[in-house]
């Protein structure tokens, strides 16, 4: 596996935080970057738990997911994430 020299300044808390499109910007938006808790199954029913965490907005293939496992089409992906607004 190859990594970049960037890797190690991730911050999996809080990855990408930038603005996406600069070119687009709105007085207000939800960031959906950072850990959410995942699960990858083979069944098409919603699942209870989740075992997995994953760094969004990386793919699950992907290192800097977390997760790195190869998804085939027999493959189901739940993400999950809880905020709370106080």
């Amino acid at each position: 596996m190859l990594l970049s020299k960037f890797v190690n300044d991730l911050d999996i808390n809080n990855p990408l935080s930038e603005y996406p499109r600069p070119q687009l910007v709105r007085d207000s938006y939800l960031n959906l970057n950072g850990k959410w808790d995942f699960v990858m199954t083979t069944s098409s029913n919603i699942p209870e738990i989740f075992d997995s965490v994953i760094i969004v907005p990386f793919c699950v293939e992907s290192y800097l997911s977390g997760i790195n496992k190869k998804v085939n089409k027999e493959h189901y992906l739940y993400y999950k994430k809880v905020y709370n607004y106080y």
